[in-house]
C-alpha cells in the first residue's frame, strides 16, 4: 500500500520539490493537509506546528530533524526509519462519519478534531468500527472479558457517546434494540 506524506510548508516551491522527490520514490505526497496521513513533513521555519509520533521537521535556525539544507538522502532515510516504527494497520476512517481512529495515539478524530479515549474506550470504539454492529454480550466478552458485567458495556458506550455523540451534535453509535449497538449509518430500527 502506498503511503501517503504530507508536506506542510511555507515555500511553495520547495515544497513542489520536495512532493515531486517523494513521489518519484512511490510516496503519494500532498502539498496541503490530508486527512489521515502516515507522516507530515513540517517546516518549523514557516510557523508550522504539528505534534504527534509521525511528524518530520525541518529548518534553518530551530531545533528540528532536518536541518535546511539537507540532502534528500536523508530525508529518505528519516521517513523510512518514521515509517518502519509506525504500525502496520493504517488510520481506520468512516467513509460517511467523519470518524477515524489512530492506533498509533489510541484516540480517534471527529472532522479532524482530536477526542481523548482511555483504553477501553478506544478498544470498544475499535470493536465497532471493524464489526458495524454487536451485541452487548459480544461486546462484554470480546472488550472487557470473559467475566465482565454487561452493564459495563453500557456505562463505556455512555462515555463514548458523551465524547462523541454529545460534543459534536451527531448520533454516531445507535441503539439497536433487542440487540446492541451499531457504529455508522442509521436503519429504521435503530434508536438512541
Amino acid at each position: 500500500m502506498m503511503k501517503t506524506i504530507d508536506i506542510l510548508c511555507g515555500d511553495v516551491l520547495f515544497a513542489e520539490m520536495l512532493k515531486c522527490e517523494l513521489e518519484a520514490r512511490g510516496y503519494k505526497a500532498s502539498t496541503q493537509k490530508s486527512t489521515a496521513p502516515d507522516l507530515i513533513i513540517c517546516d518549523l521555519d514557516a510557523g508550522v506546528s504539528v505534534k504527534g509520533p509521525f511528524v518530520l521537521t525541518f529548518s534553518r535556525d530551530k531545533d528540528a530533524d532536518l536541518h535546511r539544507p539537507f540532502d534528500i538522502k536523508e530525508l529518505l532515510s528519516l521517513i523510512d526509519e518514521k515509517l518502519s516504527d509506525k504500525s502496520n494497520t493504517p488510520l481506520i476512517e468512516t467513509k460517511k462519519s467523519g470518524l477515524y481512529l489512530s492506533p498509533y495515539e489510541r484516540g480517534a478524530f471527529y472532522n479532524e478534531e482530536k477526542i481523548e479515549l482511555s483504553e477501553l474506550e478506544y478498544r470498544l470504539l475499535l470493536y465497532l468500527y471493524n464489526n458495524k454492529k454487536a451485541s452487548i454480550d459480544e461486546l462484554s466478552r470480546e472488550v472487557f472479558g470473559e467475566k465482565s458485567n454487561p452493564n459495563l458495556v453500557r456505562v463505556y458506550i455512555n462515555y463514548l457517546r458523551e465524547k462523541i455523540d454529545s460534543r459534536f451534535s451527531v448520533r454516531l453509535i445507535k441503539t439497536k434494540r433487542g440487540y446492541g449497538y451499531i457504529l455508522g449509518g442509521a436503519t429504521e430500527n435503530d434508536t438512541d
